[in-house]
């Protein structure tokens, strides 16, 4: 019921519209950031299938077991290397959530803040029907003292 009010009151409807604005706004960054991410992991996984094939195409370690130290130093560099970009997607991640949580607070700030707007808007059309009433009864009267 109360939705309906707000597609029926001019000034609710307005604020409905804006909110579903924001709403539609935040979406769509949400899928850009989505998207970025899929390509960045598509850009991983085929580095993965690159190095794959190129050690072998097992997916197991291209360190084999008692091979020189030189060797194994390079697969730890590599290892680390990789931990190091999985370290930043994460660390991007955590970004994001941090930020689309801090716009879905504000943006049930700002809901709140068009809810007290209206409620203001509601309250200052009263006071002017009241003024335009008393006014009229004020006329009236001095009409009446007059005759």
């Amino acid at each position: 019921m109360a939705t309906l009010h707000k597609v029926c009151d001019a000034a609710a409807f307005e604020q409905l519209r804006a909110s579903v604005h924001m709403l539609s706004a935040d979406l769509d960054v949400v899928a850009a950031e989505a998207e970025c991410l899929e390509a960045l992991d598509r850009e991983e996984r085929a580095a993965e299938e690159r190095e794959r094939e190129a050690s072998g195409g097992d997916g197991v370690s291209s360190v084999p077991v008692g091979a020189a130290p030189d060797d194994a130093g390079a697969r730890i560099v590599q290892l680390h290397t990789e931990c190091m970009r999985l370290a930043a997607v994460a660390a991007r991640v955590e970004a994001l959530n941090k930020g689309l949580a801090a716009q879905a607070g504000m943006l049930a700030e700002s809901e709140h803040f068009a809810q007290d707007l209206a409620d203001a808007e509601a309250r200052v059309r009263h006071a002017t029907e009241l003024l335009t009433t008393s006014a009229a009864a004020a006329e009236k009267m001095k009409e009446s003292v007059r005759a």
